[in-house]
């Protein structure tokens, strides 16, 4: 048999054909056990290869081999898999925190199904199929949809987003509707406490702040004093001025948080009463889109004051009474609200008689009808009733009964507000006191 050589690759490393290794080993062991000895040798080069070992083309074939049967295993568990994932997933809702009624917001996430029709979203148990403009497949738009009455602090709820064959959901707060805050606010000066006044006293101006605005506000209050023949000022005399609440505490923020239709009582204090004859007061009470004030009062020192500045207008009462909350009548098309009120002198005023004007506006909105019905209201030039009533005059302690309806037709507007003012007018015909009440309105 010929000899194999072993020859020397690189310097400390020796390469041995396989071919001596079998003729070295023939007669020693047996065929199998040799078979098995170079499997052995040849797996362990696939997963060692390092520098200076032989590559045979025996080993490059196998890799080849096991290569395509790696890619056929691939092929095999590819097969097996569906196309494509429809599982709904929600990823992202915008704006992020919490929700409110009537609010736009966008969902975000895959397999809504939206191009294909089949997408709803559910708010709790309220279901929500239509969508706005720029809505996809992986991003739905829409509004958070009435969810009937609830608590200030909201209700949490899942939002789920489904397709037919999947849903998926999160956990939100909603928040009940926040309506503009519009309307007016009732400044009722009450008997100042000494009264008389007199100079160098401290004296206590009672007064009862009325909210008729459309939702729950903080209404802050300004303090205008000014001598005889001086315009009240907010700031000369302020160092004098403190605010109480009702058991004459110090309200030092000077304001107050009223829900519609609530009174709170309060007292303006001032110190060392620095005018030596007359003076004039008037008190401001705001909050953003409402204003009340008291008007001008003038008291005069040593002159026993009788409180005669202003009628009292009373809460109205609604019929349907149903289609009212929160300032706001909801009114079906075709249908009509009625309000109805008292007015009437101030029992403690000075006065025993009283002239007055009263008008009906529209303030926000078109299309929608008003009538006054008591008092008489004037009439045109063509004897059509007009929405106002002037020169009334009022007795004192004989009420007035002031009625008018809003009728949701021809075609009125979606939303709007009304006003009603009474103006008591002086002799001269100049007015002495303005009061207001707003409603707003809304086509149900």
């Amino acid at each position: 048999m010929a000899k194999t050589e072993i020859t020397t690759a690189n310097p400390g490393n020796i390469v041995i054909p396989l071919s001596a290794i079998i003729e070295q080993l023939q007669g020693k062991i047996s065929s199998s056990e040799i078979d098995t000895l170079l499997l052995a040798l040849i797996s362990k080069r696939i997963n060692e290869i390092k520098p200076g070992d032989l590559i045979t083309s025996d080993l490059i074939n196998q890799i080849l081999a096991d290569i395509a049967d790696l890619n056929l295993r691939v092929a095999q568990l590819q097969s097996q898999q569906p196309a494509t994932d429809t599982a709904v997933s929600i990823r992202n809702i915008i704006p992020s925190g919490n929700l409110t009624v009537g609010q736009e917001i966008a969902i975000e996430g895959k397999n809504f199904e939206f191009t294909n029709g089949n997408a709803y979203v559910s708010f709790g148990n309220k279901i929500v199929f239509s969508f706005k403009a720029g809505s996809r497949d992986d991003r739905l738009i829409t509004n958070v949809p009435d969810l009937g009455q609830l608590p200030p602090e909201g209700i949490q709820i899942p939002l789920t987003v489904s397709n037919p064959t999947s849903t998926d959901y999160r956990m939100v707060t909603v928040l009940p509707a926040q309506i503009p805050l519009y309307g007016n606010i009732l400044v009722v000066p009450g008997t100042i406490e000494p009264n008389p006044p007199q100079t160098a006293q401290d004296i206590l101006f009672p007064y009862t702040i009325t909210s008729a605005a459309s939702t729950v506000g903080t209404f802050v209050i300004r303090v205008y004093l000014g001598s005889a023949g001086e315009q009240p000022s907010d700031t000369k005399y302020d160092y004098l001025v403190s605010v109480l609440d009702k058991n004459k505490s110090d309200l030092s923020t000077r304001s107050l948080k009223l829900a519609p239709g609530a009174s709170e009582l309060i007292y303006i204090k001032v110190t060392q009463l620095p005018f030596p004859s007359q003076f004039s007061i008037v008190v401001m009470v705001t909050a953003p889109g409402v204003t009340g004030d008291s008007g001008v009062k003038t008291y005069t020192i040593g002159a026993t004051d009788l409180n005669d500045e202003l009628l009292a207008l009373t809460t109205p009462t609604y019929l349907p009474a149903n289609l009212v909350s929160g300032g706001v009548g909801t009114i079906p098309a075709n249908n009509n609200l009625r309000s109805s009120m008292t007015l009437s002198i101030e029992e403690n005023a000075s006065i025993t008689t009283a002239t007055y004007d009263l008008s009906l506006d529209l303030t926000d909105g078109s299309g929608w009808t008003l009538v006054v019905i008591s008092p008489t209201p004037d009439k045109d030039t063509s004897g059509k009733p007009t929405t106002k009533a002037t020169n009334k005059s009022l007795v004192k302690g004989a009420a007035q009964t002031v009625d008018f309806a809003i009728v949701a037709r021809p075609n009125p507007s979606l939303t709007g507000a009304v006003q009603l003012t009474i103006i008591r007018k002086g002799q001269s015909g100049t007015t002495i006191k303005k009061k207001t009440f707003n409603l707003g309105l809304k086509l149900g």
